[in-house]
């Protein structure tokens, strides 16, 4: 059973009890991320999240590390597009301390200048770290080919340089803005019981208050074009991505997200199976709260990558008129076996509690989400697809671009001519269904 609870002062609590386990794991999820940052600071929520653990007005760094060790536990935490979070295990004799030490960390921070210095030089060897990943760095680009220099085209962990100049007043700054009741999500799933997590809520969270003017998010416009970045290497990494499905529109978005299981399985088939062209194919809807981006990721070897991409683009045209129905049925249930209910970790069950409750303000019933997904027809799908494709492409490649198709050619594939177009594929215009 589920049960949700809204503290007078905006802070939203979710718990599901999972009495078969013997720990408790909760996430303390702030809906404050890199979208909310200004270019010149890029980077700067990952950063702040790094330091929320260099101490509190009342405990050291050492203490917070004592109770870590104490507990038994490790204290993890998360930087996206929309939210900074920290989550962890614990057995549930140290729930009640572990969980006050969160609360202290999230809503008494003393960003020490002592330590700050040598915490954003792990920041910066994790950053180098990451453009060693080619899979990173390929949807770093995509993300800045759909939406340029706006927020989300910006990449979650910042750069050396904006993370250099970023200083103790801009961390203050920012967390002040954003580290907000109202902007606070706790999500708890295990061994206890539901009065007892309101009553830490309470005892923890009950005078937290944030009296600045609530700050307005600037919006990132999906845009699409062209990103390609050299490197020495016989195999490059791809991305060709779409306007996607926001999730404020549910029907919508989970027939997005059904598409990009269809697609998923119809490429991997054609792709892998029948001509062996690639190791494995993926798509995604990656959705926000009000944009998202649709999106294909392979990699691919140079003398392949021309027939992959233009394979490629031929599903993508089949699927607006045409989807078998056999991959239909085999993508819904690809969805209802990864949903949580099915999966039974205590980490699903927080993360999906903490979706429905950061879009929606309530956790949907897994017997309503089913219904809804069995109920979606192949019409709606290709209406989505018409949607989705009608939009500019967004292309990415990290590799040797001299040997990857022009961003011309390739729209030329998706229109299934050789007509030029400067705006993306020419589809069949679909309208919206929405919920």
């Amino acid at each position: 059973m589920i049960q949700t609870k809204i503290l007078q002062n905006g802070v939203r609590v979710v718990f599901e009890r999972v009495s078969n386990l013997q720990k408790v794991s909760f996430c303390c999820r702030v809906m404050a991320g890199s979208q909310n940052e200004i270019r010149e600071q890029n980077g700067i929520a990952h950063y702040l999240e790094h330091c929320l653990f260099l101490g509190t007005s009342s405990r050291t760094e050492e203490e917070i590390q004592l109770i870590e060790r104490h507990s038994g536990t490790i204290f993890n935490a998360e930087t996206g597009q929309e939210y900074i979070q920290l989550t962890t295990d614990v057995l549930p004799e140290d729930f009640a301390l572990v969980f006050d030490v969160y609360a202290d960390m999230i809503q008494n921070p003393t960003f020490p200048p002592d330590k700050l210095e040598r915490e954003k030089g792990i920041v910066l060897t994790e950053i180098s770290e990451f453009l060693d990943d080619n899979d990173n760095c390929a949807n770093n680009l995509m993300f800045n080919a759909a939406y340029k220099r706006n927020p989300l085209g910006l990449p979650i962990e910042g750069t050396l340089k904006t993370v250099k100049n970023i200083t103790r007043d801009d961390l203050i700054s920012y967390y002040q803005k954003w580290f907000r009741p109202e902007n606070l999500i706790i999500s708890v799933a295990g061994n206890t019981d539901f009065d007892t997590v309101v009553r830490y809520c309470e005892q923890a969270y009950g005078q937290f208050t944030n009296n600045t003017p609530v700050p307005t998010k600037t919006p990132s416009p999906y845009l699409g074009g062209d990103r390609r970045e050299e490197q020495d290497t016989e195999t490059n990494t791809v991305r060709m991505a779409f306007q996607g499905v926001p999730i404020h529109h549910f029907r919508d978005y989970m027939c997005a997200s059904l598409y990009a299981g269809v697609i998923s399985l119809m490429a991997f088939d054609e792709l892998r199976i029948k001509q062996g062209l690639l190791y494995g194919i993926q798509a995604e809807n990656c959705a926000f709260e009000d944009s998202a981006v649709f999106y294909l990721s392979f990699s691919a070897e140079l003398p392949k990558q021309e027939t992959i991409i233009k394979e490629t683009c031929r599903l993508l045209r089949q699927t607006v008129t045409d989807i078998p129905s056999f991959y239909i049925e085999a993508a819904k249930k690809q969805m209802k076996l990864d949903m949580p209910s099915n999966d039974g970790s205590l980490d699903e069950k927080i993360s999906s509690n903490l979706f429905d409750m950061t879009y929606f303000n309530h956790v949907t019933p897994p017997e309503d989400v089913l219904s809804e997904l069995d109920s979606i027809t192949p019409a709606e799908i290709q209406q989505i697809a018409g949607r989705i494709l009608n939009s500019r492409l967004a292309f990415a490649v990290l590799g040797n671009t001299r040997k990857t198709p022009t961003y011309d050619q390739i729209n030329k594939w998706l229109n299934g001519n050789e007509q030029k177009t400067a705006t993306g594929p020419v589809l069949m215009p679909q309208p919206s269904i929405q919920r």
